[in-house]
């Protein structure tokens, strides 16, 4: 076999949600992006032969195309309650050769760092089932043949998807489905479907025993709360949406756990605040100091107002914890969500992004945006983020919430145990915890 040559590029998916990818290239240690979970282990994959067929010799171009390609482990680690970081994908591009119908065949190696679910065996390898092309006819090709409700009678889809198109499939994807052909032994046409391994090993950045930085939280007496839920629906007002039910219910729960709160900018006269008053603010004496909660309803986090958007910021730079729980919407909202806020120098936060698939839609922007504000320091030293590398249930918002306001007052739990009270499902994981030093001084 002739001897493969490489160039390195570091590509990172944005979680696009249409075929159109928004790509960036940036620097990327590593050195302050570590892992904890209840649920999850961190391993790193490796794809020492990777195949992509291609119609362009542009390099940049064959690079968004493996970006896409690889895109469908989203869906296939999902599948097996795990997901890849994608914001840590690197792409090697080797050689090419001629291939059939006018198209080449592109060698690559890549780098992922992925998200396992800690019932299942780490295997030493484990086969990824891709499209073999990632230009648009390719994923359009490759969806009507596994994706199409009306080809593949949902054998190939998670039951959540339908009405799938090529820039939607990949987050449905499920080839290790019983009834989906791919997982089967049989020749598929070399130019639609690729079969290769990612070898597997567990990473040196799992952490265990850390947890908040709890004096850090408490040094003014005070622990500061945002707490952002998305409608379910865009434009509902009643309780029937569940993201307003959960808005509801954890003003609820802060009313049953802390009691009746000693300052609030609405009398709601005992009736639930539903989508008529989408901004609370509450505080309650707890036996730790003052809780100030700032609770919020929107729509999509990518379309918020700017009166929205000039509240968060004048609340956020001195915030404790603050929250988004709601869609996704395949990367959009956590996109918009991590350029929000003011980062205040020397101030702590814990950030949760509780939508699907979060691990792997954020990216350096938060971690970046709080190095910048703290020259000299590693973005993680200010900051733990809070992901699922499943997808969140929105009627699992409350528990997320209240599980991490909580621990703040009561001052006990480390991480894994803060995480392990989550709905397992939504698998979360926080990162940038591996600095922390509760009990010992900041």
């Amino acid at each position: 076999m002739k001897a493969l040559t490489w160039t390195r590029h570091t590509s990172f998916i944005l979680g696009a949600a249409t075929m159109a990818l928004g790509c960036t290239q940036q620097d990327q240690s590593g050195s302050d992006i570590h892992f904890e979970s209840a649920h999850s282990t961190a391993l790193n994959g490796e794809i020492r032969d990777g195949v992509i067929y291609t119609r362009t010799t542009n390099r940049d171009k064959i690079e968004e195309e493996i970006q896409m390609q690889l895109e469908f482990t989203v869906g296939q680690f999902n599948g097996i309650n795990g997901v890849a970081d994608s914001s840590r994908l690197e792409i090697e591009i080797g050689n090419s050769e001629p291939a059939e119908n006018g198209l080449r065949k592109v060698h690559y190696r890549a780098t992922m760092f992925i998200a396992w679910d800690k019932s299942l065996a780490v295997p030493k390898d484990y086969t990824l089932i891709l499209p073999a092309q990632g230009n648009e006819k390719g994923i359009e090709k490759f969806t009507a043949a596994f994706g199409a409700d009306e080809n593949s009678g949902k054998a190939c889809l998670d039951e959540q998807g339908s009405e799938i198109d090529g820039g939607t499939f990949w987050y449905y994807y499920r080839p290790e489905k019983p009834a989906c052909p791919l997982n089967k032994q049989g020749s598929f046409e070399k130019t639609l479907v690729v079969k290769t391994p990612i070898f597997l090993n567990v990473s040196p950045e799992n952490t265990e025993n850390k947890s908040p930085e709890y004096g850090k939280v408490w040094e003014d007496g005070k622990l500061k709360s945002i707490l952002i839920f998305g409608k379910a629906e865009e434009g509902a007002q009643g309780d029937s949406d569940v993201g307003i039910a959960q808005y509801n219910k954890t003003y609820l729960t802060l009313l049953k756990t802390y009691g009746t709160p000693i300052r609030t900018n609405v009398n709601l006269n005992g009736s639930l605040p539903n989508a008529k008053f989408p901004h609370l603010s509450l505080a309650f004496q707890t036996p730790s100091g003052l809780l100030e909660v700032d609770m919020f309803l929107v729509e999509m986090l990518s379309k918020v107002s700017q009166d929205f958007r000039k509240k968060f910021k004048d609340l956020s730079g001195l915030s404790d914890f603050i929250s988004y729980s709601g869609h996704s919407d395949l990367g959009d909202n956590i996109e918009a969500f991590a350029k929000m806020g003011h980062v205040v120098p020397g101030h702590y936060q814990i950030i949760l992004v509780n939508g699907c698939d979060t691990f792997s839609y954020v990216d350096e922007t938060l971690t970046q945006r709080y190095q910048a504000a703290n020259p000299g320091a590693q973005g993680s030293k200010y900051l733990d983020i809070i992901t699922n590398a499943m997808p969140s249930l929105f009627r699992s918002n409350t528990r997320s919430n209240m599980n991490i306001v909580n621990s703040l007052v009561e001052k006990q739990m480390n991480y894994r145990q803060i995480l392990s009270k989550f709905d397992p499902y939504q698998k979360a994981v926080v990162i940038g915890e591996q600095d922390n030093t509760w009990p010992n001084p900041f």
